[in-house]
């Protein structure tokens, strides 16, 4: 399964024109409302609906709202060299023992990132918005979470871990998004490319 959430344009662009099968964005959201450089622009979108794809919404705040990653681009700017040494637990060598300790190590630098990032705090709502776009743009049927909690230092406000994830239906509802809709994008997108590419 060719996965383009860490690729840049160039790269997902040869690779939508080179697959033969549909491809994922597995945490990424829409650049529209965000201009990081892990969300795919409308022409993007519109590319991975042609090609049957999917996209995972991601709740990492970074990815969601454009003040909020101005406020953090702007503090690792100014706290490059500590930020560097901090992303180490995020390595795939590091084994947990390693893992647990540089997140101890840093907790400081987490903690000082985390409050400058505090004012501009996203909510469930914010993941939404991102869904709303997408669905406007290219439709229901290529849409999907893809949270990232793994990978994640902080999270939407109200969705702190995979138990809120019900919030997430309910806010979908309370936008009108019809039943059949939801479960789309609660798993049924994302087996429909799994079994795509595995038949």
């Amino acid at each position: 399964m060719l996965d383009v959430s860490h690729i840049s344009v160039k790269a997902f662009n040869d690779v939508i024109a080179h697959s033969s099968q549909p491809i994922l964005a597995s945490h990424s959201n829409a650049y529209a409302l965000c201009s990081h450089d892990r969300n795919l622009n409308d022409k993007q979108l519109k590319a991975l609906a042609d090609n049957d794809g999917v996209v995972g919404i991601n709740f990492c705040p970074m990815f969601l709202s454009e003040k909020l990653n101005n406020a953090s681009e702007r503090f690792l700017k100014e706290n490059a060299e500590e930020y560097k040494k901090a992303i180490l637990p995020y390595s795939s060598e590091t084994n947990e023992e390693k893992y647990q300790k540089t997140l101890e190590q840093f907790k400081p630098f987490y903690d000082r990132w985390k409050k400058v990032v505090e004012p501009y705090a996203v909510t469930i709502a914010t993941v939404c918005d991102h869904i709303d776009y997408i669905k406007n743009l290219i439709g229901t049927d290529y849409i999907a979470l893809g949270s990232d909690f793994d990978g994640i230092l902080y999270t939407p406000t109200d969705l702190s871990d995979i138990s809120k994830m019900p919030l997430v239906t309910k806010e979908l509802l309370r936008r009108n998004y019809t039943k059949k809709d939801i479960q789309k994008i609660l798993g049924k997108n994302f087996l429909r490319l799994f079994k795509a590419i595995t038949n």
